[in-house]
């Protein structure tokens, strides 16, 4: 079984993950257990073992169950109760999400026509998950083997989510991502569309931030 080398030269090494809020977590929750996902930052769930329950307001009403892939974005609150003894996989997502180098999130939208209007519906009131399939199990087999050998360095990282974006953007379909990721396209769009109706107003970029919080 490989182990890490030179663990010293990795542990001093000022890109070496050791905050409180790592990009890469993976977090255990004991039976009846709550875990509750705030953040200034877009998160991915994954559940690798264990069931509960997930809830964006106060009730816990979904299943969340071995396999399902959770997205959270700051403004909403998340929270998954445990049934059983559960493992996830936490992966936060800081900066603009792109799905790969030619594909920007927003480019989500242009499928938006072709999704049926119930499931506009559905999205009102039940978050939408993905479950893994087999390419994403084996990517998050191999994350998570490095992750537990000790492999915490910052660029490692960044690398594995631009990986786990060409992932979703070459083995998932673009109306399941447009579901996924709508709550952050949904924010994305507000801002911009804010931007664009009071930029004449100010006089620089620091005052339309100022403004806009």
């Amino acid at each position: 079984m490989a182990q890490l080398l030179y663990k010293n030269e990795h542990l001093s090494c000022p890109n070496y993950e050791t905050g409180r809020h790592p990009v890469i977590e993976v977090r255990q929750i004991f039976e009846g257990g709550v875990f509750h996902v705030r953040s200034q930052t877009n998160k991915l769930v994954f559940v690798l073992e264990g069931r509960g329950e997930y809830s964006t307001g106060s009730e816990f009403l979904y299943p969340a169950i071995r396999g399902h892939i959770l997205f959270s974005v700051p403004e909403r609150h998340l929270s998954i109760r445990t049934s059983e003894d559960t493992e996830l996989l936490v992966i936060r997502l800081h900066g603009k999400i792109n799905l790969c180098d030619c594909f920007d999130l927003e480019e989500l939208n242009r499928v938006r026509d072709d999704i049926p209007m119930d499931s506009f519906e559905e999205m009102e009131t039940r978050p939408f998950f993905l479950e893994m399939n087999t390419v994403m199990e084996k990517y998050v087999e191999m994350l998570l083997l490095c992750y537990k050998k000790g492999l915490r360095c910052r660029y490692y990282n960044e690398g594995k989510i631009r990986e786990l974006m060409y992932i979703f953007r070459a083995f998932y379909p673009k109306e399941d991502l447009y579901r996924f990721f709508e709550p952050a396209l949904a924010s994305d769009s507000k801002f911009a569309q804010q931007v664009m109706r009071n930029y004449n107003d100010y006089g620089n970029l620091l005052e339309i931030a100022t403004a806009m919080n």
